[in-house]
This record gives C-alpha cells, structure tokens and sequence, in this order.
C-alpha cells in the first residue's frame, strides 16, 4: 500500500522480487478523486524499484533506493493521442507518465509462516511533465515538481 506519489491518494498492488537483493517488479492500482465521483483518475502503474546498497542493523535491513514508475492515466480527460482541436505540438500526451523516484526502505523479518517480513518506505519523485516544465520555464519552479510517497509491504 502506499500514500501519494503520483499513482493515486493510496494507492495497492503486489509486488515481486525479480532479482532478491537488488530489483522489485509492482503492479499497482491508484485512484483519486479529482472534485467527485465523476472525475475519478484511475492509474496503474508499472514500479521499477532498486535497492541500491543494503544495511544491515540488528534485525532491520535498511536500503536507499530508486526507480522509475511507469503511470497509465484513465479519466475523462487523459489521452494517448490529443484530438484535433488542440494545437500542435503544444500540449503533451497525458495518459502515459514515467515518474522517476529516489527513496529508502526498512525491513523487518517476521517469525511468522505466513508473513515473513514487513517494510516501510518513502519516496521523493516527480513526474515526466513536471520535470520538463520545471527545466525549461520559469512558471513552474523546481521545488514545485516533487512529491512525497509513504508505503507499507508485507512479505509473504
């Protein structure tokens, strides 16, 4: 689960580890009501998480990481192609976003069968757009671009 972070106000998915100690696959599903129920921003997104070095301490592993989300946008408003009556080359395409993160993760191994261990993290990331803009105009100012992601993982 995970709060924020350019996926939805909360957002849920799964999440498997491809390479154990180094690379994290999730699908996640994120919504957030924009005014009411009618304009509703689904995403879902393709997270590409690594952890870049581990620490150990006691029982917790400690990792910083970075990654970059692959967002696909459904609302009423969001489109792969732009109609006809925008001007050309002028607005961006806004259904699909890569959103590049940094961050950092703590583990903690669990006794348990089932549940093997739990995580917490946050994440520092921006979108494509925002990016872009942020460089290139003074209107959006840089500081603006940036968005704070908390998270929760149980391992199974």
């Amino acid at each position: 689960m995970q709060y924020a972070g350019n996926i939805g106000f909360l957002s849920a998915g799964i999440t498997y580890h491809l390479a154990k100690d180094w690379y994290r696959l999730s699908i996640m599903y994120g919504s957030t009501s924009i005014h009411s129920h009618v304009h509703t921003l689904n995403t879902v997104a393709f997270k590409n998480t690594f952890l870049i070095k581990q620490f150990h301490i006691g029982d917790f592993v400690v990792a910083p990481t970075a990654g970059l989300s692959i967002n696909f946008g459904s609302t009423h408003n969001t489109y792969r192609n732009l109609p006809n009556y925008f001007p050309n080359d002028y607005y961006f395409q806004n259904k699909i976003h890569f959103a590049p993160f940094v961050g950092a993760m703590v583990y903690h191994p669990l006794p348990y069968k089932i549940i093997k261990g739990i995580d917490f993290y946050t994440e520092i990331g921006t979108i494509d757009n925002y990016l872009l803009e942020g460089i290139r105009t003074e209107y959006v100012k840089f500081y603006d671009i940036w968005n704070l992601a908390l998270g929760i993982s149980i391992h199974f």
